[in-house]
């Protein structure tokens, strides 16, 4: 018992230690989305425009989160790329010229399976699109965690029956610090899954029911102090929060005749606040 205690406690200051240094690539953004339909001239790789041809996209069209800004032809153009998607084929190396065509009249060309192609569009034709991020959200990249730190509040527990102990749902209020990992589950909203885990002190109420052994002298109902650790989930949104915690109590003086003594007890909670 002494041993997984300690153990909980020192996986509780690493996460601590590391919730203060938070990864740079945390909520990285794979892709912009842009809302709104864009033309756009392809470079080479040495940021020259090839005149011949305009790709045109529509709204919803997604480009690589990074761009360069340049000076071509003493006019700003924004540079960015085209995602690698699995369905499409790198065409750059194998484009042909077509005859015919001269820069003041180039072929619209919608933009499709042309992985890799670097392109440009004048920067304030670009900054008048609308455009919001897509994030990563891909479970095996380990850059998309991240380990976090704060207060945890519960404002009630649910009791198991023990003995002929009822279930009983109690106001226990458990305050503690927490380390956890958090991670962004929604590729377009602020939605987040935290696990945390959570050493903290509790006030326990004590009373007859609840304690074995009321005979001895100096019994006395009332509010006890102990310690909780727990763990659960937590799923928060902008406008909402949803939260399922379990966890043990240790009550100091009654450990021996507590009923729930070291028991299993489980909370949630839809619109409360548990992490801040």
């Amino acid at each position: 018992m002494k041993r997984s205690i300690l153990t909980i406690a020192v996986l509780f200051v690493v996460f601590l230690a590391f919730g203060q240094d938070q990864d740079k690539d945390f909520e990285r953004k794979n892709y912009y989305e842009l809302l709104g339909r864009a033309n756009f001239f392809e470079v080479n790789n040495r940021y020259e425009i090839l005149k011949d041809t305009i790709y045109y996209s529509s709204s919803g069209f997604l480009i690589n989160a990074e761009w360069d800004e340049v000076s071509i032809d003493d006019k700003i153009y924004i540079i960015i790329t085209y995602p690698n998607y699995s369905n499409g084929k790198q065409s750059s190396n194998d484009r042909k010229p077509l005859e015919g065509l001269v820069e003041e009249n180039p072929v619209r060309q919608y933009i499709v399976n042309i992985n890799g192609k670097i392109l440009c569009i004048p920067k304030e034709e670009f900054e008048k699109i609308e455009k919001k991020p897509v994030y990563s959200v891909d479970f095996r990249r380990m850059r998309n965690y991240q380990i976090t730190a704060g207060q945890l509040t519960l404002p009630f527990k649910l009791r198991p029956k023990e003995g002929d102990t009822n279930f009983q749902m109690t106001t226990d209020v458990t305050v503690g610090a927490y380390g956890g990992v958090r991670k962004r589950i929604s590729k377009y909203s602020s939605t987040y899954l935290t696990i945390p885990v959570v050493l903290g002190l509790t006030f326990i109420n004590v009373n007859e029911n609840t304690t074995t052994n009321t005979g001895q002298v100096d019994f006395k109902s009332g509010i006890t102090p102990g310690w909780t650790w727990a763990t659960g989930i937590v799923i928060q949104t902008d406008r909402l929060s949803l939260g399922f915690v379990f966890g043990r109590d240790f009550a100091s003086g009654y450990a021996e005749d507590w009923v729930y003594n070291n028991k299993t007890w489980y909370s949630f909670g839809i619109g409360y606040s548990f992490l801040k």
